[in-house]
């Protein structure tokens, strides 16, 4: 009788405790980690011009940022924001392993992306000189963020919401009177319209902690293409917009803020037009659409969190081969460009027909790719609040398809994310013929399988079939 006793006096504590069937009393939890992730020297910046985008300084600091999300099994993802240009899987995978070693997260439960910078180390390209080294300063940085986000993890209730922030987003391709089409259209052209609609919604999820002692989290996201710098005379390292709307944010509401780049593919954060009008910067942007998300803070709603659930697959893609007839003449302008630069190579794009330096390049890439093209489709959810990651540059429209398209009240979208696959364009745009038409890896209507592959994947886990 004593040992019966014994016995369930032992049960009841276990139970008590929330030890037992692998339950966890503490039940949903948000955690935040950053740490910086600058080079010792001066070393080759990504983006546009790479090859000769020494960097001369710094114009503000590069973070690695991770948000920890845990649920009341005890399941947990890592949402990992970088300035970096994008998520490449050749520094991304290993990334990832050591921060699983180190936290015990699954790889496939984190989920890392890049804010698309165009001024940060070009770390893809680890043959450059610094780069391996620089390499093995991300990874230490990026693991030293999770281990700080896991630690920092607290009770937490769910917040979102989107505000609409006109006059911030433009398509950088502009339809003139005659009928054709150029990017970023002076106003003195008149254009008339751009071959895709913009998308102004700003996507907001708060995690608001219970602790006194821990600030609120707030990841936040805008689609445009963080370009204020990045062309061959900025060599100065920046984390663009996407730095300045979180250092604002941070400053005005007291918030750690992780910003993840959305559906920007055709869109920039300033054109001619506007700037005529206004003369933005980079940092004068990212104060101005930074307000914008402060005044609307208040207006976020609580939403119910729910379990944790994850929905990984590869999405196969037919590879883009045009023009791989003009093979040789595009090597012949790479090898120009690598030598002098576009100035060098400019007479040669013009005198063989091809959209630009970057058509070039794409032409040798797409030679070197399979038929087939397959990347990592990711998507989450908690409770209403749910997230697709996605490994390219999205085009807004796509986007707001999917948006709209979604089983969950709220879905946040993140692209350049667990894997690097360049422009994704819209049906549409590939009938203006623009530039990021000319360079896709992949073939006319992927953008529209991608969508839908997203909402069937989003509507599987709403089922529950994750």
């Amino acid at each position: 009788m004593k040992k019966i006793i014994s016995l369930l006096l032992v049960l009841v504590l276990c139970l008590s405790l929330g030890a037992c069937a692998g339950s966890d009393e503490k039940g949903f939890r948000a955690g935040y980690g950053r740490e910086k992730v600058m080079p010792d020297g001066n070393l080759t910046l990504g983006g546009s011009g790479t090859h000769d985008r020494l960097s001369e300084g710094a114009l503000d600091f590069l973070y690695v940022t991770v948000i920890a999300v845990t649920d009341s099994k005890n399941q947990t993802v890592l949402l990992i924001t970088q300035d970096f240009l994008n998520s490449d899987d050749s520094y991304v995978i290993p990334g990832k392993e050591k921060i699983s070693e180190a936290t015990g997260v699954p790889v496939e439960n984190i989920m890392v992306s890049g804010t698309h910078t165009h001024s940060a180390p070009s770390i893809t390209s680890e043959k450059l000189p610094g780069m391996a080294a620089y390499r093995e300063i991300y990874y230490t940085a990026i693991v030293k963020a999770a281990e700080k986000a896991m630690a920092d993890r607290s009770p937490a209730k769910v917040q979102n919401g989107s505000v609409w922030a006109e006059g911030m987003a433009f398509s950088r391709q502009y339809i003139l009177p005659d009928g054709t089409m150029q990017n970023n259209a002076a106003a003195s052209l008149n254009p008339v319209g751009h071959p895709d609609d913009p998308d102004q919604e700003a996507q907001l999820v708060r995690f608001v902690r219970e602790a006194e002692d821990k600030k609120d989290i707030l990841i936040v996201n805008y689609p445009i293409h963080a370009t204020f710098n990045g062309g061959t005379s900025d060599k100065y390292i920046c984390s663009d917009a996407p730095g300045s709307i979180r250092y604002y944010i941070e400053k005005e509401a007291g918030l750690r803020v992780a910003y993840f780049i959305a559906a920007g593919g055709n869109q920039v954060p300033d054109s001619k037009i506007k700037s005529e009008k206004h003369g933005l910067d980079w940092e004068e942007y990212g104060h101005a659409l930074g307000q914008i998300i402060v005044d609307y803070l208040p207006q976020l709603q609580d939403v119910p969190t729910g379990d944790i659930a994850l929905k990984n697959v590869i999405f196969k893609a037919t590879t883009n081969k045009d023009k791989l007839d003009m093979l040789p003449q595009a090597k012949e302008i790479m090898s120009a460009y690598s030598s002098g630069g576009t100035k060098k190579c400019n007479p040669l794009v013009e005198k063989y027909g091809l959209s630009s330096v970057w058509e070039a390049q794409a032409i040798v890439k797409r030679n070197e790719l399979p038929e087939i093209t397959e990347m990592s489709f990711n998507v989450l959810a908690f409770g209403e609040t749910s997230f697709i990651f996605a490994p390219y540059e999205m085009f807004a429209p796509t986007g707001m398809d999917i948006k709209e398209q979604s089983p969950y009240d709220f879905t946040f979208i993140v692209t350049c994310a667990n894997g690097s696959y360049g422009y994704l364009p819209t049906d549409r745009a590939y009938d203006y013929g623009v530039y990021e038409s000319f360079v896709t890896r992949v073939v006319r209507g992927t953008a529209e399988n991608a969508a839908d592959t997203f909402v069937s994947m989003l509507t599987e886990i709403k089922n529950g079939n994750s």
